[in-house]
């Protein structure tokens, strides 16, 4: 299992105060039954990285749907394309990072297909 230090200095990690590894400030490979000691030192696990990492993009795609259905609910013909969509300049104001037109257009997607019974396509 891979950890790494987040405090800028290697931390010692100990195992039934006999068992001694050390985790650097780069990502260092230590044997799985120190792993619950070296979470409980402070390191940080590779998997928790993926795992926050996860969250954030689906924490993002939310926050993206978000303002897509209000933008779709206030329907104001100014913040919207000759396509249809809500403009990309409109979205990524409202928002603090950036999203593409295709990212726009597959939330859109979705929401159409989540607000039509069954999957059917509406007229």
């Amino acid at each position: 299992m891979k950890f790494m230090s987040p405090t800028g200095q290697s931390i010692r990690v100990v195992l039934d105060g006999s068992s001694i590894t050390w985790v650097h400030t780069d990502w260092t490979d230590i044997p799985a039954k120190f792993k619950a000691a070296a979470l409980g030192a402070g390191c940080i696990c590779e998997d928790q990285v993926a795992d926050m990492r996860e969250a954030k993009e689906l924490n993002k795609e939310e926050l993206l749907r978000g303002v897509v259905m209000n933008l779709l609910k206030e329907a104001d013909v100014d913040k919207f394309g000759q396509d249809g969509l809500p403009k990309v300049s409109v979205v990524n104001e409202m928002l603090d990072f950036k999203v593409s037109k295709q990212m726009i257009s597959e939330i859109v997607m979705e929401i159409d297909n989540d607000s039509t019974p069954d999957g059917e396509i509406s007229s």
